[in-house]
């Protein structure tokens, strides 16, 4: 036999809340749902944001990095041709000093050639021209000797050297071709007591000049 056994109201009511209470609680959960899934894709659409911007960054870095070393390479370049340009110019202009003082020593031959041919023209004793003679001589080895020191220099080290190796050169050429001609005429006036001849002095004094350019074997 079966009983039916009735529940209070006031059961009836809490049952009633109940249910509604774990609708409502459901309710909240899939809306917590929702609003996780919907927080998840927005992340996801931040996080592909920040790496669609991490590899734009990189690509930026990279292209930069290729602008610069491209500036770079075009910069050597031109610093390259600018140094060309001007060892050029510097060969440019040591060729041109090189031809004057060529040009010069050729002038300064020709001018020694004309005073010769007036000296002998004008009948100048012949001792004077024979001794005249031989220091034109021995002044154009020195001028050649000189000319190949000139050239040396001004391979090796440019145009302000060989200014100033002239110089000294022509200033110790002096010294020495003076020193020897003051040599000369003392041996002379010395031997005028021995009685030399005129051609044992002009030999005399070729013999000391050729032994003053000892540097012409070397140019």
């Amino acid at each position: 036999m079966r009983f039916c056994i009735m529940k209070p109201l006031h059961e009836m009511d809490f049952i009633a809340k109940c249910t509604r209470r774990f609708g409502l609680i459901a309710k909240d959960v899939e809306q917590r749902k929702s609003h996780i899934v919907a927080r998840n894709s927005l992340r996801g659409d931040n996080e592909e944001r920040e790496k669609a911007e991490r590899e734009q960054k990189e690509k930026d870095k990279e292209e930069n990095f290729i602008r610069e070393r491209l500036d770079q390479e075009e910069k050597e370049k031109k610093d390259k041709l600018r140094k060309e340009e001007e060892e050029k110019k510097k060969r440019k202009e040591v060729e041109k000093k090189k031809k004057k003082i060529e040009e010069k020593v050729h002038k300064e031959e020709q001018e020694e050639q004309e005073e010769e041919v007036c000296e002998i023209s004008a009948s100048m004793p012949i001792a004077k021209i024979k001794f005249d003679r031989v220091s034109r001589k021995a002044q154009k080895e020195k001028e050649k000797v000189k000319t190949r020191l000139l050239k040396i220099k001004v391979k090796a080290q440019g145009v302000k050297a060989l200014a100033e190796e002239k110089k000294e050169i022509k200033l110790k050429e002096q010294k020495e071709l003076l020193n020897k001609v003051n040599k000369l005429a003392l041996s002379v006036e010395n031997s005028k007591e021995k009685e030399k001849t005129f051609e044992e002095y002009c030999e005399e004094f070729e013999k000391e000049i050729s032994e003053l350019s000892p540097l012409k074997d070397y140019a």
